[in-house]
């Protein structure tokens, strides 16, 4: 019963913090491309891309280690 509640646990977080990065990096290209219409870029865009760059690259990293973390424990679980 314990493992299958920190397998919820650990799901619920990563999708809390999916859907979270989700929305950040959405609204960041929302903003970007809405002013480079408007042409009105401006430095603090170009701030707004170096930290959606880090956002894309935190998020991915994120993900891989969650995966590697779900398949290893998944796979102590299926060899004891």
């Amino acid at each position: 019963m314990d493992c299958a509640r920190e397998i919820l646990i650990h799901i619920t977080t990563t999708a809390g913090l999916v859907a979270a990065y989700a929305v950040a990096i959405s609204s960041t290209l929302l903003r970007l491309g809405l002013r480079y219409r408007r042409r009105q870029l401006y430095w603090d865009d170009f701030w707004a891309l170096i930290a959606l760059i880090a956002t894309v690259f935190v998020a991915a990293l994120f993900l891989c280690i969650c995966f590697v973390s779900v398949s290893e424990s998944s796979f102590s679980i299926t060899t004891f």
